[in-house]
């Protein structure tokens, strides 16, 4: 083949940040082999999808249409051939299409080429993954001793911001956040006691479940962390000949002491 197995968990890994695109699919010879409709057939009780099927006496069923079915699958399928072979076959010993030969050398060749260097830096990214798993658990297994002996005084460059986050936060006016902007600020993780959510698609839809009006804006206190909520977003810094960011008056001593920081790093 021209990619690895391990190709499609890196398509469909939902935690990798990068984008990494399908294989192209030929422009001829292929067709969706089935639909299913279950959730419809059910509530219907009519057979939506050709089959044999007793349970529903309406649908799809009878035997006059799976046969026009059937034939019109054999049709499909001759003319798909026909599709294939019409550039004709290769002059040579293993008699290979010309469609298919020329679409492999042009297409899914060159593809796989970028393909397999996005294939590296996955492996290469989930081998970090693991590292940094492998020592997060070996920093959980530390006993309560050890943990005492950890130096706890933050280091004094960073006590400035750190004093001021703490502060906007327990000042409860930590601004409030935008539905939209609620539905990216998800994640994975679970400290409240409840299960985590198996993905951040499934956390995406819990936090579009927030009972709140598209119009306004919600507190970031007003739902669990994960949720969209507990994490509304803001910004402080200087920005020249534009309007600068609210969070400038609302927390003036913290855009100091994060532009501070800025210098001494």
């Amino acid at each position: 083949g021209f990619v690895e197995e391990d190709f499609v968990d890196c398509i469909f890994d939902e935690d990798y940040p990068d984008l990494v695109p399908a294989p192209p699919a030929p422009p001829l010879g292929l067709y969706m082999g089935e639909a299913s409709y279950v959730k419809w057939e059910g509530k219907s009780k009519t057979v939506l999808s050709p089959r044999p099927k007793k349970n529903w006496d309406k649908g799809f069923n009878d035997k006059a249409v799976l046969q026009r079915v059937q034939e019109w699958e054999e049709e499909l399928h001759h003319l798909m051939a026909e599709a294939w072979i019409e550039q004709g076959v290769d002059n040579n010993e293993d008699g290979r299409l010309t469609a298919e030969r020329v679409w492999t050398e042009n297409v899914l060749e060159p593809w796989s080429i970028k393909a397999q260097e996005q294939l590296l830096k996955y492996r290469q990214w989930k081998l970090e993954q693991q590292v940094a798993l492998e020592a997060s658990e070996a920093l959980s297994h530390l006993s309560s001793s050890s943990l005492n002996a950890l130096d706890k005084e933050v280091p004094q460059i960073f006590e400035a911001v750190l004093y001021y986050l703490r502060k906007a936060d327990a000042s409860g006016a930590w601004p409030s956040t935008t539905p939209k902007r609620q539905l990216v600020m998800v994640s994975t993780n679970a400290e409240s006691g409840e299960k985590a959510s198996a993905s951040l698609s499934m956390a995406h839809m819990k936090a579009r479940g927030n009972n709140y009006n598209d119009n306004d804006r919600s507190s970031a206190y007003e739902f669990c962390q994960g949720q969209g909520g507990a994490s509304g977003s803001f910004s402080v810094g200087g920005f020249p000949r534009r309007q600068q960011p609210k969070a400038n008056e609302l927390f003036p001593e913290l855009a100091r002491a994060a532009f501070e920081l800025e210098i001494a790093l």
